[in-house]
C-alpha cells in the first residue's frame, strides 16, 4: 500500500497491521534503492534500480530508474535462487520487488507482482522501448516462435 511507518522495537503487535524487517536500503547519497527484477519462466532479462529520496521511502514515486544487465546487479547465486523460489512458487512470469541491505549486501524479496505493468515510472522513453523490445523477446524465446534470432543487448 505504499504506506509503511517506521516502528522502534519492541512493539506490541496490533491486529491489523503487518510488521516487518526494516531493511537498510540506503544509499550514500541518501536515496533509498528498490530493485526490480522481471523474471520469464527461467530468465532474467534485465534489472530495475529504481531510487526515491528517503523521505518517500515507502512510496512509489521514484525520482530515477535506470535499467541493467542482470549479472551487473545480481551474483550468479542470486539468480540461480531467485528462479527457484519462482519455480517453487509456480510462477513463470512476474516481476520481484527486492532491496539489498547495505552495508551487508544481502538481497532480500519484498514483493511478487504477479500481473507485471512494464517498465517503471522515471524511466527514459527511449529506454522504456528498449525495455519493452527486450522484454518481448525475451518472452518469445520462452514461450513463443523465437526462430528470429535477432540479438537484443
Amino acid at each position: 500500500m505504499h504506506d509503511g511507518v517506521i516502528e522502534q522495537c519492541p512493539v506490541i503487535p496490533r491486529e491489523g497491521f503487518v510488521y516487518q524487517k526494516l531493511i537498510n536500503n540506503v544509499l550514500p547519497n541518501g536515496m533509498v534503492e528498490d530493485i526490480r527484477i522481471p523474471v520469464i519462466n527461467n530468465t532474467i532479462p534485465l534489472v530495475y534500480k529504481k531510487n526515491r529520496q528517503l523521505s518517500n521511502r515507502f512510496s512509489n514515486d521514484n525520482s530515477n530508474t535506470k535499467v541493467y544487465k542482470t549479472t551487473s546487479v545480481l551474483s550468479e547465486k542470486e539468480i540461480r535462487n531467485i528462479l527457484h523460489f519462482c519455480e517453487k512458487l509456480q510462477i513463470d512470469y512476474c516481476e520481484i520487488d527486492a532491496v539489498r541491505d547495505y552495508p551487508e549486501g544481502l538481497l532480500y524479496i519484498v514483493d511478487v507482482n504477479h500481473c507485471p505493468s512494464g517498465p517503471p515510472n522515471h524511466l527514459a522513453f527511449g529506454k522504456s522501448l528498449y525495455v519493452i523490445r527486450k522484454l518481448a523477446h525475451s518472452f518469445d524465446v520462452e514461450y513463443g516462435n523465437h526462430t528470429d534470432q535477432t540479438n537484443i543487448s
